[in-house]
């Protein structure tokens, strides 16, 4: 069972590096932008729509308005990718 659950364990942790490794830095900030940004006090989001969002994100699939609805939420913190055409 032990061998199992290391087999298992490794199996993830090369899915994982994997992962990190084919993104971008610019990718892997606009993906922790978009669920900081969701995570605000005040503002309840959902953990699933927030990571389809960071991913969409990721893909660079957002327009300008939804980055502007998010900068809304944290002014402060700013976009940390370029911004898609208008």
């Amino acid at each position: 069972m032990l061998l199992l659950a290391g087999v298992a364990f490794l199996i993830v942790l090369l899915w994982m590096v994997g992962r990190y490794r084919g993104s971008s830095a610019e990718q892997r900030a606009v993906y922790a932008w978009v669920i900081m940004q969701r995570h605000t006090p005040g503002h309840h989001s959902r953990d699933r729509e927030s990571m389809a969002l960071a991913a969409r994100a990721r893909r660079g699939e957002l327009t300008r308005q939804e980055i502007a609805r998010l900068q809304a939420l944290r002014p402060e913190v700013p976009y940390p990718g370029k911004l898609p055409p208008a």
